[in-house]
């Protein structure tokens, strides 16, 4: 059973918290215990510190207040302006390519037959498990030429969490890295959100990602907004941020929330969709990590779902099903854009 709310000695750290996640927040339940050991057994929660001292009284509420947490006005009224924001993608699916061995051979074969001129990487394929390295040694070189691709790459940010620290760590490395990745377009910073820790913790990981963009906004690269999915409230205040900017596009990771009747996400989409309509401002919308669908409306995906087969298939049988596969959900992508574009006509009409 969790500790009573009402008995919680840091009741007033509600007043950051949505009351859904009251009964399953982190903080409640590790102070009935004052036990550590499963946020460490999950991996070392980098946010670990914040709790603990708060539970154990060695910081003041009031310092926690003024010192650490950012308001949700102190994001809102967050400004920064990007050299070369994104318009556009001309493809409605960008394909995510998974950059080893043999499956890599066949990927780029397809593409190429397809006459695909857009292609999607992950940076969590290249980054160092040295200390205080961000790349791999055999990749650090110019993405084109080490693909051997001459469309428009775009390098994705939404990496795993002990990436995000080490990158969030390491700020002028990592535009050393990019620069010498130089892909066409990336996505900017990602941090680690938790939806049951509490609101003040992700308000403060949005404060740092929002800094961290600032020091890689003059990049000459163009970049794409991400948006990361944090609790409502919070989500609404840094998508105030992107309409301020003068970013022309938003991406969010949805690899975590990929079902259609997910009712989170789907609160978010349609969040997006009605400022959009009201909204003066025209931009676009990419889903990462999830294929086309009708249910959750978007602009252009991206993914590498395409790539998984089973791997009892002949090596000539799944190349033929990776590309029929890759086929079908281009077809599908264009059509939801069909759909979009006729509802919107009917609803003027």
């Amino acid at each position: 059973m969790n500790i009573m709310v009402s008995n919680c000695p840091f009741i007033d750290l509600c007043q950051f918290c949505n009351n859904y996640f009251l009964d399953i927040c982190c903080l409640f339940k590790i102070y009935k215990k004052n036990d550590f050991k499963k946020c460490t057994k999950l991996g070392l929660c980098p946010n670990l510190h914040v709790c603990r001292d708060a539970i154990n009284g060695k910081l003041s509420r009031m310092s926690l207040f003024y010192n650490i947490i950012p308001s949700l006005e102190d994001i809102k009224s967050y400004d920064y302006i990007v050299k070369k924001p994104f318009k556009k993608f001309k493809n409605r699916f960008i394909p995510r390519i998974e950059v080893f061995g043999e499956k890599f051979k066949n990927q780029m074969k397809i593409i190429k037959k397809l006459e695909i001129d857009a292609i999607a990487v992950n940076l969590a394929d290249f980054i160092s498990n040295i200390e205080g390295e961000i790349l791999k040694e055999n990749f650090k070189n110019n993405l084109h030429d080490r693909l051997d691709f001459d469309g428009k790459i775009l390098l994705q940010t939404n990496i795993p969490d002990c990436y995000c620290i080490k990158i969030m760590e390491n700020h002028l490395k990592y535009i050393d890295a990019i620069n010498c990745l130089n892909p066409d377009i990336i996505t900017t910073f990602d941090a680690n959100f938790y939806l049951d820790q509490p609101l003040f913790i992700n308000s403060i990981q949005i404060i740092n990602i929002l800094n961290a963009n600032l020091l890689i906004s003059e990049l000459d690269i163009p970049q794409i907004f991400l948006l990361p999915p944090t609790p409502l409230p919070l989500f609404k205040s840094i998508f105030e941020v992107f309409l301020r900017s003068n970013h022309k596009s938003i991406c969010i990771p949805v690899a975590e929330f990929s079902k259609s009747k997910n009712s989170y996400i789907l609160k978010i989409l349609n969040f997006i969709n009605y400022v959009r309509e009201t909204s003066d401002k025209k931009f676009e919308l990419l889903l990462l990590s999830k294929n086309p669908d009708k249910k959750m409306y978007a602009n252009c995906y991206s993914s590498n779902t395409w790539v998984k087969l089973k791997e009892r298939n002949t090596k000539e049988k799944r190349l033929r099903k990776m590309e029929k596969k890759l086929h079908k959900t281009i077809k599908t992508a264009n059509k939801i854009k069909f759909q979009k574009t006729l509802f919107s006509f009917l609803k003027r009409g």
